[in-house]
C-alpha cells in the first residue's frame, strides 16, 4: 500500500502511458503524502493552529483581459475556506455577486511583478486558499487554489511564524495554465493574529465558564483528530470509487460547469478536486487500479 501511495506522490514519473500522479492536482498528491505519514507515523497529538496574515505573489501577473495590447492584466482577490467553509474574503465581509463591483478591486498591470493581499485570520484543519479573478458581477473565475492541512505544513521558521512559499507546480489551476510563468510563486505569511476581544463574563459565571471550556476545548481535541483520520482515510476512497469518477463525468455532461466556475461561497475542497477539467476520470481510475493491483 505505502509503495502505491508513494508511486501517486510522485509527479516524475514519465511514460507513454499517463501515471496516476500526472493526472492528479496538486491537492490531491498533498493530501495522499499526508495519507503516507499517517501510515507511517501515525496521527498529530493536536490540530495545529495558525495565523495567516497576508498571501503575497511575486512574478509576472497573470494575464485575464482578451485583448493583447490590453495592458490590464486582472482584478484579484484571495478567499480562505476552513472545512469548505468561506471565513475570509479580501473583498471585505459584505461580498456578495451584487455587492462588490469591479471598481472596488485593484486591477493589475501586466507589468506589475507582485500582488499582496491582507488576511488576518486564525485558522486550523483543512484549509483551501483561494485566487479569483473578478471578471464581472456574474463572473469570477479560479486563478489558483491551494489546499492544505495545518498539522501537516512543514514550515521552517520559529514557532508560528514563518513563510511558506509555493511554486507554480504547487497550485491547483495555475500548474496547467500557461497565464502563469514557470517562476511564478505564492508565499503565506503565518504569524501571530489577534482576534477580537470578547466580552468579560460576568463575575458569578466566571467560574463555572472556565469549567465548562477546559472541557469542550477536551472534547474538541479529540473531535479533530478523529475528524483528521477520517478525512485521510477518505482521500483514497475518494481517488478510487468508481461511482465517484462516474459522478463526476455525469456533472460534467449535464452542467457544462468548468470547475472554477464554482459558487463564491462554496469551495468543495478535496472532493472538488477528484477530476480536473481537462482531465480523463476514466485514465485516472484505471491507472490508480493499476497500481493498488500491484501490491
Amino acid at each position: 500500500m505505502e509503495a502505491a501511495i508513494e508511486s501517486l506522490t510522485d509527479p516524475s514519473a514519465s511514460s507513454s502511458t499517463p501515471s496516476p500522479s500526472s493526472l492528479l492536482v496538486p491537492t490531491q498528491r498533498r493530501y495522499l503524502s499526508y495519507y503516507q505519514h499517517y501510515l507511517s507515523k501515525g496521527l498529530p497529538e493536536e490540530i495545529r493552529k495558525l495565523g495567516l496574515v497576508k498571501v503575497v505573489c511575486h512574478g509576472r501577473i497573470p494575464k485575464y483581459h482578451a485583448k493583447p495590447s490590453d495592458s490590464r492584466s486582472c482584478r484579484p482577490y484571495v478567499q480562505v475556506f476552513q472545512k469548505g467553509e468561506l471565513i475570509h474574503t479580501t473583498t471585505g465581509p459584505e461580498d456578495s455577486q451584487y455587492e462588490v463591483s469591479p471598481q472596488d478591486l485593484r486591477l493589475y498591470d501586466s507589468r506589475d511583478t507582485t500582488m499582496e493581499f491582507a488576511i488576518g485570520c486564525n485558522i486550523t484543519g483543512d484549509v483551501t486558499v483561494r485566487m479569483r479573478h473578478f471578471q464581472s458581477l456574474k463572473k469570477r473565475i479560479t486563478m489558483a487554489r491551494f489546499g492544505f492541512h495545518t498539522s501537516f505544513i512543514d514550515d521552517k521558521g520559529e514557532g508560528n511564524s514563518f513563510r511558506l512559499v509555493l511554486s507554480r507546480d504547487d497550485l491547483d489551476v495555475a500548474c496547467r495554465s500557461e497565464r502563469f510563468d514557470k517562476d511564478f510563486k505564492m508565499e503565506l505569511v503565518f504569524g501571530e493574529v489577534k482576534e477580537a476581544p470578547k466580552p468579560e463574563p460576568k463575575p458569578q459565571v466566571e467560574a463555572q465558564q472556565k469549567a465548562s471550556t477546559a472541557s469542550e476545548t477536551g472534547r474538541e481535541k479529540e473531535e479533530d483528530i478523529q475528524d483528521l483520520e477520517s478525512r485521510l482515510h477518505q482521500v483514497l476512497e475518494d481517488i478510487t470509487s468508481d461511482e465517484d469518477i462516474e459522478e463526476k463525468k455525469d456533472e460534467k455532461v449535464k452542467t457544462k460547469t468548468p470547475a472554477s466556475s464554482s459558487p463564491e461561497g462554496e469551495d468543495g475542497g478535496f472532493g472538488d478536486l477528484l477530476v480536473d477539467e481537462d482531465d480523463d476520470g476514466e485514465k485516472l481510475l484505471a491507472a490508480l487500479h493499476a497500481e493498488l493491483d500491484d501490491e
